[in-house]
């Protein structure tokens, strides 16, 4: 006797229902959740990503290309930005009392790296080679290379960098030693040729003269004996983080 199937059409057609039924049944309890989410990681959302880009990159309107246009917004608020860094900077700076006959020239630091800063002004506006840079009643350096438009300011731990200056006590607000200042480097400087006997301590204030003006170069953080016993010298920090600043000024 010859045995009767369901037709093919109608057996797939309940196969196919009862896969459903069971895939509904897993979704239910709560099994499918991490199938479905780590699908989502891997496939959905980076070909999301890759639509987005595409979009952007091929997205256009009349006057040009929208990611042209928000280059420019970009450019725009990060000008912003900088205004209103030197406008708060000068706003510090005359708040110090400084010579009134002292002329500044505001820069912006374009890069720090190996004891130096870039800055974005140069022979145009009249930077000259020597020049103080400062910050408030800060002594940073001395303006190095000059080119047309940006200069190189060689910070006071610039290897070698020399300065004859004066060390005061904020205990007493005296005088009470001086030396001669060298740069090591790596954020590091140093006063040598302190006598003996100068009673220089831990947290005392280290100042340079700059045309009758005490500015502040640094504080001792360690004091260092000889084995002559005629001098001693003074390991120097600064005050200041050279990555940290954004605008300087120029003593013209």
């Amino acid at each position: 006797m010859k045995r009767v199937g369901l037709p093919v059409f109608l057996r797939n057609l309940v196969l196919g229902f009862l896969c459903l039924v069971f895939v509904f049944g897993l979704d239910k309890v709560g099994l499918l959740k991490g199938i479905r989410e780590w699908g989502e990681r891997a496939w959905v959302i980076p070909l999301k990503q890759i639509v987005y880009d595409w979009e952007r990159k091929f997205m256009r309107k009349e006057d040009g290309c929208v990611l042209e246009h928000e280059r420019k917004i970009e450019e725009l608020e990060g000008e912003i930005l900088a205004l209103k860094n030197e406008n708060l900077a000068q706003k510090k700076m005359l708040s110090v009392v400084l010579p009134a006959e002292w002329q500044f020239l505001g820069a912006r630091v374009l890069e720090v790296g190996g004891e130096t800063l870039i800055i974005d002004k140069g022979k145009r506006e009249g930077v000259k080679e020597g020049m103080v840079v400062l910050l408030e009643k800060n002594y940073l350096g001395k303006v190095g290379e000059v080119s047309e438009s940006l200069s190189r300011v060689r910070l006071v731990t610039f290897l070698d960098e020399r300065l004859v200056v004066r060390i005061f006590s904020p205990k007493n607000g005296g005088f009470v030693g001086r030396g001669l200042l060298k740069g090591r480097g790596l954020g590091e400087m140093r006063v040598e040729q302190v006598l003996f006997q100068e009673p220089v301590e831990v947290d005392d204030l280290v100042m340079v003269s700059v045309e009758g003006r005490d500015l502040l170069v640094g504080e001792v953080e360690e004091v260092l004996l000889s084995e002559e016993g005629v001098f001693k010298m003074a390991k120097v920090k600064r005050l200041w983080e050279p990555e940290k600043l954004l605008n300087v000024f120029i003593k013209l």
